[in-house]
């Protein structure tokens, strides 16, 4: 006798791709924000020329940076292990990246690379603030667990 006797409802297929999706997209979005943390937590140097080339160059300030970005990258790999558990780590992922995309849209001729044409740097920029909508949205979208005779209910 299989554990499944009865065949899936496609309503729940759908739920379930669908946290795969926000799953994966959580995984992704902590895996890069730990590589940005580990490049400006020991390669500040690099980290200025390739990344933020804003004078003066402060080491320690860098690193600084690199400190604060961990957390919040190890935050969404722990949320990608259950996104409804861990809605509230998401939500602070969001606000974090949503206060970063505020300073780059106030300061958005600065990081723009004098190299790029102006459409390629603004769609760079506007695609790196991003982040913290697509975690807002997640946030929003996720239901609170609620535990009721040991099953689980979301969405």
């Amino acid at each position: 006798m299989s554990k499944v006797d009865f065949p899936l409802e496609p309503q729940l297929l759908q739920r379930s791709s669908r946290l795969i999706g926000i799953r994966l997209t959580l995984m992704v979005l902590g895996i890069s924000q730990l590589i940005i943390s580990v490049l400006f937590f020991f390669a500040p140097a690099w980290s200025f020329r390739a990344l933020a080339p804003f004078a003066p160059y402060n080491a320690h300030f860098l690193g600084d940076i690199g400190a604060f970005i961990l957390p919040l990258g190890l935050g969404l790999l722990l949320a990608s292990s259950d996104p409804h558990r861990h809605r509230a780590l998401i939500g602070l992922a969001a606000v974090g990246n949503l206060v970063h995309a505020v300073s780059h849209l106030r300061d958005w001729h600065l990081h723009l690379p004098p190299h790029l044409p102006l459409a390629v740097g603004l769609s760079l920029e506007i695609s790196l603030n991003l982040l913290g909508v697509v975690l807002l949205a997640f946030y929003l979208f996720l239901r609170p667990i609620e535990v009721a005779r040991g099953v689980q209910h979301g969405y």
